[in-house]
């Protein structure tokens, strides 16, 4: 499975789904993975939102130059089952966490792991931001429509 990208596709939410997924949890609902870097060691990351977990796996722009062949920067990691499992009982997207645990089984090394699993957060939170933006667009056209209605044409 290696080189191979991740070919999951994901039934849409609802924006009920999208919105408890996306929520802020608690300190004991929080995942933890770990930073590791050759010049300061290894840091704990706690991760408290789907959020978190996506710029934790897929980086920022600020990481982008780090990401060049050869260089020896951080490297972010997490136990795929775990994460699994924290997907799954805590955040409540078991469509995520099962393909989490389908599409990192046999992977052997942790980098092929973590691209799969960066793949697959970085479709779903694609998915998460296209069914809130539809709704949030549907709301402002509801709005327009009740204002235009309510308004008298002279």
């Amino acid at each position: 499975m290696t080189g191979e990208e991740v070919t999951t596709t994901f039934t849409e939410p609802t924006l009920d789904e999208v919105v408890q997924w996306i929520r802020e949890l608690e300190y004991g609902q929080r995942f933890v993975g770990h930073a590791m870097t050759p010049t300061a060691g290894n840091s704990v990351k706690d991760i408290y939102s789907m959020r978190d977990l996506a710029i934790f796996v897929l980086g920022t722009s600020w990481d982008a130059p780090m990401l060049a062949d050869g260089f020896k920067g951080a490297l972010n990691w997490m136990d795929a089952a775990k994460l699994a499992a924290w997907v799954r009982e805590t955040v409540g997207d078991v469509e995520l966490a099962d393909a989490i645990e389908r599409e990192t089984s046999g992977l052997e090394t942790f980098r092929d792991q973590s691209m799969a699993i960066a793949e697959l957060v970085k479709a779903r939170m694609v998915q998460y931001d296209a069914v809130y933006r539809a709704a949030q667009a549907a709301k402002a056209a509801e709005a327009a429509a009740d204002e235009a209605e309510a308004s008298p044409v002279e």
